[in-house]
């Protein structure tokens, strides 16, 4: 057994109350039921109380959170060495245990402070690029998002893992032509602007950009009703051609894609257009284009963020995709860029009138066979796209002076309707006067369909690269619209307006139904639809 003095292993032996002493300590001992225990001075007074075990706890009871009382009162006050030997002991260990807890806080503290956590299963990693954010940057460039912060660290799948945030792989182009691809660590969007287009034509301006050596992309809508020799092409943010305008010829249009590639012979490098690309709803993008002001202005290569929004289907069946940012008039044609790469995935082509911040894109596959058909035309070829050009520019403005005729026809018989003077000369007088005004306000629409129209119809008279049912229906629709523009000009006597009314409602039938066949011939039909939608 132990000495409860110093602990020290001793014998003893004999019956309860025998009295012995340490051969250690030289304490003395008394022999208890339970052991031993210490005599003081005086040998009937115990010092200790015996040590008793603990009972164990049944199966059953749980231990309480807090620590049980000890069954042991204080220990006494000991002088001796041994008593100094055990609370230095105890001071040594306290402080080593405040160490290797201080060591542990410290590492966890410094791999904080190094960017977070450790980094995560391949399932949950997102590898961020700085660059992506381009709303960030682009509002407050000096507080970019940093790789790998909290907020960019989420679970995806595998999809949005190989089209979301991982930069695809160089587009390929031909040897000696390189494409405007940014630097490492500057901004992709900011590296595009250089090859994003102002287009203007007499009706208004678009936007465009190179998408293949000295070829532009734009929407077929933004060039639909000008002749391609009054095309004018400018580069507002780059730096050495900046103020110089280009002449441009056309190599292919798709109208029902509404999409155009026109030769530009400019030296501009192209924008990178992905091989392939998946649609993905919410992937971050940027519209580059110069919408108007209002007036005559134009916001030139303005840069708006967005997302992709879902596919949407028009009314004929072609597929557009949803954007989720502003789109203006003037914006037609420019790039969609990838956030992140500043690669072309898409083209701006309309918007929501009715809704705010919606607008449409023709999808990456559209733009890519328009293209690949573009760099595989021969001159042959671009002569036939420009006659078929020429032809669906005179239709697309004689559809034009169709509605304007059918419109002023209207409103002059709502005039004598609602006139105050409900006598028969009175109300042929209000119809006069408004045809009339009609005419003057509608001189500038005339004066172009006379003059310029009717010489590019000139033109298709003697073109055999156009068809001749085609080149029959437009020159019939020539002399119909002419006449139409006469009748709306003259003063329409009281003795002939039954008749008048009769048959200008009448030509105004033929010309529609002869519009259309042609339009049907020259893959326009949306157009004459629209105009048939005002009736």
């Amino acid at each position: 057994m132990d000495c409860p003095g110093c602990a020290r292993k001793i014998f003893v032996s004999g019956a309860t109350g025998t009295l012995s002493k340490c051969p250690g300590c030289g304490r003395g001992l008394e022999v208890v039921a339970d052991g031993v225990r210490l005599r003081g001075p005086d040998p009937e007074k115990p010092l200790v109380t015996p040590v008793r075990q603990p009972q164990p706890l049944p199966q059953t009871q749980m231990p309480a959170v807090s620590a049980p009382a000890s069954p042991l009162p204080p220990p006494p006050r000991e002088s001796s060495g041994s008593g100094v030997l055990s609370k230095g002991v105890v001071a040594v260990a306290a402080g080593v245990a405040a160490a290797v807890v201080a060591v542990i806080v410290l590492v966890i503290v410094l791999s904080f402070g190094e960017g977070g956590s450790r980094r995560p299963t391949a399932a949950w990693d997102v590898d961020v690029d700085m660059r992506s954010d381009i709303g960030a940057s682009s509002v407050e460039p000096n507080k970019q998002r940093s790789r790998g912060s909290a907020a960019s660290r989420r679970p995806r799948s595998a999809a949005s893992e190989a089209d979301v945030d991982k930069p695809a792989a160089k587009p390929k182009t031909p040897p000696g032509h390189p494409v405007a691809v940014p630097a490492p660590g500057t901004d992709p969007v900011q590296a595009a602007l250089d090859s994003v287009a102002l287009i203007n034509c007499v009706s208004g301006h678009g936007s465009g950009f190179m998408a293949a050596p000295n070829l532009l992309v734009t929407n077929h809508h933004v060039i639909a009703t000008a002749r391609v020799a009054d095309l004018r092409v400018r580069f507002p943010d780059h730096s050495k051609l900046g103020s110089q305008e280009f002449r441009a010829q056309l190599v292919v249009e798709d109208p029902r894609a509404d999409l155009a590639v026109l030769a530009v012979d400019c030296g501009v490098s192209p924008l990178p257009v992905r091989d392939s690309y998946e649609h993905t709803k919410g992937q971050r993008v940027v519209a580059i284009g110069s919408p108007g002001t209002g007036g005559e202005d134009a916001l030139q290569n303005l840069t708006t963020d967005g997302r992709l929004g879902p596919s949407y289907r028009l009314p004929n069946g072609d597929e557009r995709w949803a954007l989720s940012m502003p789109i203006n008039p003037g914006n037609s044609g420019g790039p969609i860029l990838d956030a992140a790469t500043g690669q072309v995935v898409a083209v701006v082509v309309a918007k929501f009138t009715k809704t705010e911040s919606q607008g449409l894109a023709v999808p990456h596959d559209r733009l890519v066979r328009v293209l690949a058909e573009a760099q595989k035309a021969s001159a042959r070829d671009r002569q036939r796209s420009e006659s078929l050009h020429r032809q669906r520019y005179c239709l697309v403005h004689m559809v034009g002076m169709l509605a304007l005729a059918d419109g002023s026809f209207r409103k002059s018989c709502d005039a004598a309707i609602e006139s105050d003077d409900v006598t028969p000369a009175g109300r042929l007088t209000a119809f006069n006067d408004f045809k009339s005004m009609a005419s003057r306000v509608l001189s500038d629409e005339f004066t172009l369909f006379e003059t310029v129209v009717c010489s590019e119809v000139d033109r298709i008279a003697t073109d055999d690269d156009c068809d001749p049912a085609v080149r029959t229906g437009i020159t019939k629709l020539r002399a119909t619209l002419e006449e139409q523009a006469k009748n709306l000009r003259r003063s329409v006597p009281l003795h002939e307006i039954d008749g008048f009314l009769r048959e200008f409602r009448s030509s105004l039938a033929r010309s529609r139904s002869l519009a259309a066949t042609v339009a049907k011939s020259l893959g326009i039909e949306e157009t004459v639809t629209d105009a048939e939608g005002e009736e």
